[in-house]
């Protein structure tokens, strides 16, 4: 499973016993390049499996960014070379639906590192968004690290609220400015930038009202997604959360439900 963040790699028995599992760097080829890409992989694809003949092995890798372009094939080309007794490969997304809804119809949310969501209805899957985080707008960890940012630059320069969000980041930073920051920001990335998201949850655990408003603001994306997948399906539906947010379900949920309600 090859997130925007960390690719897990995991060996199981058919009745589903862990064998081996370890986890390494994103292998997003558009993030780090198809060589690094496959680099990573083959280096978990060999430490997984150690003492144990390929050949006795079925492989999927669902890995993000592993469809768009030509990476798929490429990717196909690697992995069928690597001496599986069978092997295929798609995006992330797939893992999810499989593991979170099975065949049922249904949506799957991903808040990580990026955010989009997936309807299956009727054994299609229909993606919303996942166009990367220039271009999806919110709900995810890269969107509430930026705004936290955002509002912190804006309070330090004097044309935003007072937030606790300010000095989080100068303590993380160890900088007596956020502004003096602004170059590091733009070297560090998504994940880096994602890497302040836990700021602002623990600024909101600390009742500061511009983490509230971030919060606010990047779950009600989410909830704009739930109801397209609503309108799609047009029934009752289950509705599978993953990625690293949802470790702070206990905050979030109830702002979603909150907008869904006035939706």
């Amino acid at each position: 499973d090859g997130g925007a963040t960390k690719t897990s790699f995991v060996l199981a028995d058919k009745e589903g016993n862990v064998i081996n599992a370890i986890k390494l760097p994103s292998s997003n080829p558009f993030d780090i390049g198809f060589e690094k890409s496959v680099e990573i992989l083959q280096q978990g694809i060999n430490e997984v499996t150690k003492g144990i003949s390929k050949r006795k092995i079925s492989l999927y890798a669902g890995l993000s960014g592993g469809v768009f372009g030509n990476m798929q094939d490429r990717f196909k080309e690697f992995f069928s070379n690597l001496g599986f007794f069978k092997a295929e490969n798609g995006c992330d997304a797939h893992n999810i639906v499989k593991a979170g809804l099975g065949s049922k119809d249904g949506a799957v949310i991903i808040m990580g590192t990026g955010s989009s969501t997936l309807v299956q209805k009727d054994g299609e899957l229909t993606r919303i968004g996942g166009y990367g985080y220039l271009f999806d707008g919110l709900g995810s960890g890269y969107d509430i690290g930026r705004d936290g940012i955002r509002y912190s630059l804006a309070d330090e320069n004097g044309i935003g609220e007072k937030t606790l969000i300010t000095e989080l980041i100068r303590q993380k930073t160890n900088q007596d400015t956020v502004l003096g920051n602004l170059p590091y920001f733009y070297s560090i990335g998504k994940s880096g930038i994602a890497s302040f998201c836990p700021l602002v949850f623990e600024a909101y655990d600390r009742g500061d009202k511009a983490a509230r408003q971030i919060l606010y603001d990047n779950m009600k994306h989410i909830a704009f997604m739930i109801d397209r997948a609503h309108k799609m399906l047009a029934k009752d539906f289950d509705v599978v959360l993953v990625g690293g947010l949802t470790k702070r379900f206990d905050v979030l949920s109830p702002i979603i439900s909150e907008h869904l309600n006035k939706m």
